[in-house]
């Protein structure tokens, strides 16, 4: 188990870290856009905390989203 730590350890961290920093990334194009400024907006008129956790997700999941499409741009790039 050490060695694959040694071998793959550093690997897996720096990935961990480009994730990161890529989602962090599809925050800042939500902002760019204005759609953190509208779920801002829909989790204070929220009713419940069920739909302002909602509405975060919802955020998280976008941010993640924008990631993988800009990656499958790269990749077509690359391709064509």
């Amino acid at each position: 188990m050490k060695l694959a730590y040694q071998k793959y350890g550093a690997i897996l961290e720096t990935l961990q870290r480009a994730y990161v920093l890529a989602h962090e990334v599809g925050h800042h194009v939500q902002n760019l856009l204005g759609i953190l400024n509208k779920a801002q907006n829909l989790k204070h008129s929220a009713k419940s905390q069920r739909d302002e956790n909602r509405v975060q997700v919802q955020v998280e999941l976008q941010a993640d989203c924008f990631v993988e499409s800009g990656q499958i741009e790269q990749r077509e790039d690359l391709i064509c």
